[in-house]
């Protein structure tokens, strides 16, 4: 990722001290500590939020008054439902500094402001909705400068999850890519923001990666496919795509041994495509007997019928069948679980659902960094919630193990 220009707001920020105090709450309330312990926890998370807000606002000031300088500040206690707080509020030569987020001569806070700050920082809300929540707690308007100078505080951390080490083995990995409408030298670009979503050795689906390029491409994928290689990767054992020309050739070109599947709903669609509207539903209860074959051999001779029912007048739909039949029939080979998992990409499409849904609220995102601090924060929430692993993983695994031993050892 791109270094990032460091605004004022960046020498205030402590992002050791609250990872740390952000783990010691998650300890505290999954331990089920007493209230006594939890407000322990929670105040020097609020007192910090609290202070860095009053630097960002203080930094925000010094810009718009050119000429004006730091004059020291002023140390003051202020009571919250979390305890007492100890706020520090910077102070400018001139005396024009008037703080919005606690007043200069305010004393104490609401009793529900303390969960509504933590929450919307924990959750790592959209830009309006803090807004929304900030004059609707404080009575005052917060600009959208300052809360996204405030929102740059996770580029650290969004940085080290993109550079972190991968395991060495994926058993499936889905690749598919969003496209959105980005902000760029007062011009809207339409972007693709590339995503690889893979099932890890537990079961469990992890996002292994983020990357926004200037359209799908081949080529584009190839970088990233590199990009999973050189943090640790070594060996995808199925990888599911839609039918981007070339994407197999990519994926055999980083990972040989691979089992490419192209997805059987976008094959379908591509069919459907070329058929007129009255044809349609027939076409496509034809296709079913080929997709839902209990094997390969059962899969092709009912190919063999579609092409003598539709060739003559949808050669192209039919031929792309034969020309995809490999990449089309992996699933074929596996029992009912682990087809459901690879037969169509709809496991990573579900993920570009959630992701749109959160960029949406934008129309127009105003930058890539957002984009990628938008969908982070999103996937962060998700991780946050109780996880399971994909259905009948534990067969799916035994499967695995059996067909690929060498390779899945590799995973243990």
């Amino acid at each position: 990722m791109n270094t990032h220009h460091r605004s004022p707001l960046d020498a205030y920020l402590s992002e050791e001290l609250l990872a740390s105090t952000n783990r010691h709450l998650l300890e505290s309330l999954s331990s089920n500590k007493d209230k006594l312990d939890l407000r322990s926890l929670l105040r020097p998370l609020l007192e910090n939020f609290l202070n860095q807000i009053l630097q960002a606002e203080f930094a925000e000031h010094l810009e718009n008054t050119p000429g004006n300088h730091r004059n020291g500040k002023i140390t003051k206690r202020v009571t919250s439902s979390q305890g007492e707080l100890s706020i520090e509020t910077p102070r400018d030569r001139s005396g024009s500094f008037e703080p919005q987020i606690i007043a200069k001569r305010q004393r104490s806070l609401k009793d529900e402001l303390g969960d509504k700050i933590i929450d919307l920082y924990s959750r790592g809300a959209t830009l309006e909705d803090i807004q929304d929540h900030l004059k609707s707690i404080y009575e005052v308007d917060m600009s959208k400068s300052l809360i996204s100078k405030i929102t740059d505080r996770i580029l650290p951390e969004l940085e080290a999850w993109e550079n972190r080490p991968l395991e060495a083995v994926y058993p499936i990995v889905w690749f598919d890519a969003l496209h959105l409408k980005i902000r760029k030298d007062n011009h809207i670009v339409c972007r693709a923001v590339y995503f690889a979503l893979g099932v890890n050795s537990e079961g469990y689906r992890e996002l292994l990666g983020m990357y926004i390029g200037d359209r799908e491409s081949s080529k584009f994928w190839l970088g990233v496919l590199n990009n999973l290689y050189n943090r640790g990767v070594e060996d995808i054992l199925i990888a599911c795509t839609d039918n981007l020309p070339g994407f197999t050739k990519v994926i055999k070109a980083v990972f040989p041994q691979a089992q490419t599947q192209l997805c059987i709903v976008h094959q379908i669609r591509n069919s459907l495509k070329y058929a007129t509207r009255e044809d349609q539903r027939e076409l496509a209860k034809d296709l079913k007997p080929i997709y839902q074959a209990l094997n390969e051999s059962e899969a092709f001779k009912a190919l063999e019928e579609f092409k003598r029912k539709w060739d003559e007048h949808y050669p192209v739909a039919v031929n792309q069948w034969y020309q995809n039949w490999d990449n089309l029939t992996h699933f074929l080979k596996f029992n009912f679980h682990i087809r459901r998992l690879i037969y169509t990409t709809n496991h990573i499409e579900n993920f570009n659902r959630q992701a749109r849904a959160v960029t949406k609220k934008r129309i127009i995102m105003p930058n890539e960094i957002s984009v990628k601090k938008v969908i982070y924060l999103m996937y962060k929430n998700m991780c946050k919630k109780k996880r399971t692993p994909v259905k009948k993983w534990g067969l799916i695994k035994q499967q695995l193990e059996i067909l690929f031993p060498k390779r899945m050892k590799a995973t243990i």
